[in-house]
């Protein structure tokens, strides 16, 4: 253990500031410290803390996970604890393809690679991640990954149950969709190996697993997948190609990897005992990096049996937006408790600028209407005045002349 007055935390050390509690840098070290704000230094988090401390990390986990150290103590009583500092990109970047596509092939292998090794060396050693989301992983430049927020983890210590409570809404399971997180205890493995295949997906394919088209051909959003398709495991990549986004890579890209998505996203979707295990992810995606690569010069490797780059086929979301919707999309805050579809914010933003621009562009054309119509009306002022001031001699003699012939009447 370790107290909290030894480490020297400061405010200036502050890295990251969270709903229950700050990260700091401590001093001298290349370690981090959490600690948990005052109201949130609950039994319940202390045994939790102190559970972890204790359980032997395994396999590929060790160096993988900011997992907790040593509890960190104040006058006797756990309030937060220590970890290793661990420095990676947010993985969250490579939800839309714009940004996935940017990161060579052979890269985005081993960081689902990397993904899915975590998550099998955390469930052999009886641990639960729960919120199996890219934004809680980082990636490294050599394909390594780092799971953060270690403390949010399911785990028990045989006697009681240290429950993950989250799970983003774009990547749960039918059988939790709905589900209070929260009030009932729904997370396990089989989730777990759900919201993996969908991380999976999404790195490899530049696309939500359900995104796309509808049967009847409207467009659909990823929530709206949540809510229907997810249910049906209407997954139109296997059951409804047709339906494939374009801005998708080709489906064959993927290879050795297509049996084990049909077996989560189409019979995993009503039977969680059909979804692949994390070690299954990780023997498939060997067999796929094994492949006798091929070399484009935008977008880097790809599998030589492609023939040509599959990135390159891909086409960027295109989706027209009204004026209105695209100042409602300008409107919603940055920081959002909902996660945050990137490639729909890809769309966005590029629809609220030509939005923007054309709104400029008719308030132009209105005002030189405008001010054509005053300098015309200004222009006849002038000309009836000048006429006017050129005539008025003329009236006045004819007038002295008209008025001479009627004295002599």
């Amino acid at each position: 253990m370790v107290e909290l007055s030894t480490l020297k935390l400061t405010a200036e050390g502050i890295l990251k500031r969270g709903g229950e509690g700050s990260i700091y840098r401590i001093p001298g070290s290349n370690q981090l410290a959490k600690v948990y704000h005052p109201a949130a230094r609950t039994d319940y988090r202390a045994k939790k803390v102190e559970r972890m401390t204790r359980l032997k990390v395994t396999g590929g986990m060790s160096g993988a996970v900011a997992w907790p150290d040593e509890p960190i103590t104040d006058n006797g009583k756990t309030v937060g604890f220590t970890m290793a500092k661990l420095d990676a990109k947010p993985l969250n970047r490579l939800l839309s393809n714009d940004e996935c596509f940017k990161v060579d092939w052979c890269k985005r292998l081993k960081i689902v690679r990397s993904a899915a090794v975590t998550v099998a060396s955390l469930h052999s050693a009886g641990v639960v991640v729960g919120d199996c989301h890219a934004d809680n992983f980082g990636y490294t430049d050599s394909g390594g990954t780092v799971l953060y927020d270690a403390d949010s983890l399911q785990l028990s210590d045989g006697r009681r149950l240290f429950p993950c409570t989250v799970a983003h809404d774009d990547c749960r399971p039918p059988e939790i969709a709905n589900v209070d997180l929260s009030a009932k205890s729904a997370l396990n493995e089989r989730t777990d190996n759900y919201m993996l295949a969908n991380l999976i997906f999404r790195i490899l394919m530049g696309a939500h697993p359900y995104s796309g088209v509808r049967t009847s051909g409207s467009a659909s959003s990823v929530s709206g997948a949540i809510s229907s398709t997810v249910k049906k495991g209407e997954f139109a990549y296997e059951t409804n190609p047709s339906a494939v986004p374009q801005y998708a890579a080709p489906y064959d890209v993927v290879g050795c990897l297509k049996p084990l998505f049909k077996c989560c996203f189409v019979n995993g979707a009503k039977d969680p005992s059909a979804r692949p295990a994390a070690l299954e992810w990780v023997q498939a995606i060997d067999k796929l990096s094994s492949e006798k690569m091929g070399h484009c010069a935008k977008h880097g490797s790809y599998p030589a049996r492609m023939g040509s780059c599959p990135f390159c086929k891909a086409k960027a979301p295109t989706v027209k937006r009204p004026k209105q919707a695209a100042q409602a999309i300008a409107r919603v805050p940055v920081a959002t408790t909902a996660p945050v579809n990137a490639a729909a914010v890809a769309v966005a933003l590029p629809a609220q600028t030509a939005t923007k621009a054309n709104a400029r562009a008719i308030d132009a054309a209105d005002v030189g209407w405008t001010i054509a119509k005053i300098l015309g009306i200004g222009a006849l002022v002038v000309v009836g005045i000048a006429a006017i001031a050129y005539l008025l001699p003329y009236i006045l003699m004819g007038a002295i002349f008209i008025g001479i012939i009627a004295s002599l009447d």
